[in-house]
């Protein structure tokens, strides 16, 4: 199918630009994937295609040039083709990809002088937002309440479902709480953050009934932790600092 799809971008003269991003795999071995921005259907609208995903011996640019090239020209992107049709590539922006003198970027655009290389904008958006976390004060606050809900609530079966029964008796639609501000994108914070600020009560009653001992949820042995997530969570300058953040990263 993506020969076909690849064929038919040919067969129409059409440009291209490529899009690559260099990552390790569960197995700890070296990957790069690559998708094209291209029009697959004659008078269609530009789209992005996964292309194909490359095992590398290392992750120097010479070895991703070269592991990008023999894949373009396994699907009959000829470098000739490529001259006059190959006009922009993107990247995430670390140096063995940008680099001005031995990047990928570089290399590539020796070989095609017309290519247009670009920083890609969702990595210059978490660039910026990690930069703004790392000089402002008492984010650092708030990211480590999040994460101490993040685990309770990710690790355990038991207090999720303590969770999901308390979401249903107050008849909220449960949204899963994630990490914030690590290395996940923008969006994925936010998605974290707009949980507990919609969910908010579901935590509250669940920390509540943790703490009484006639609930069927009770356990002695994590009363004082109960106790500890309930007054942060519903201490006014962690609400404040929840809209803040909910605004900041919409």
């Amino acid at each position: 199918m993506r020969k076909r799809s690849c064929k038919k971008i040919i067969e129409t003269g059409s440009s291209f630009a490529v899009l690559i991003d260099e990552s390790t795999t569960v197995s700890n071995k070296s990957a790069l994937v690559i998708y094209l921005k291209c029009v697959a259907k004659p008078d269609g609208e530009p789209s992005f295609m996964f292309l194909h995903l490359i095992e590398l011996a290392d992750e120097k640019a010479a070895t991703i040039t070269q592991a990008l090239l023999k894949c373009l020209h396994h699907y009959g992107f000829t470098d000739d083709y490529m001259h006059s049709h190959f006009i922009a590539f993107a990247s995430d922006g670390a140096s063995v990809m940008t680099g001005k003198k031995s990047g990928v970027a570089a290399q590539l655009m020796q070989k095609f002088p017309n290519l247009i290389a670009w920083h890609c904008v969702n990595h210059r958006l978490e660039l910026a937002v990690g930069d703004a976390v790392d000089e402002t004060q008492g984010t650092s606050h708030f990211q480590s309440f999040m994460d101490c809900l993040y685990s309770l609530y990710s690790r355990s079966p038991k207090t999720q479902k303590q969770l999901q029964t308390a979401a249903g008796e107050l008849s909220l639609q449960l949204m899963k709480i994630g990490r914030v501000l690590g290395t996940r994108w923008v969006a994925s914070s936010f998605r974290a953050v707009a949980a507990v600020w919609n969910d908010f009560e579901a935590p509250a009653a669940h920390f509540n009934a943790g703490c009484d001992r006639g609930s069927l949820v009770y356990d002695g042995s994590l009363v004082s932790k109960y106790k500890g997530l309930r007054r942060k969570l519903c201490c006014p300058q962690f609400v404040l600092d929840l809209a803040v953040m909910y605004d900041t990263l919409y």
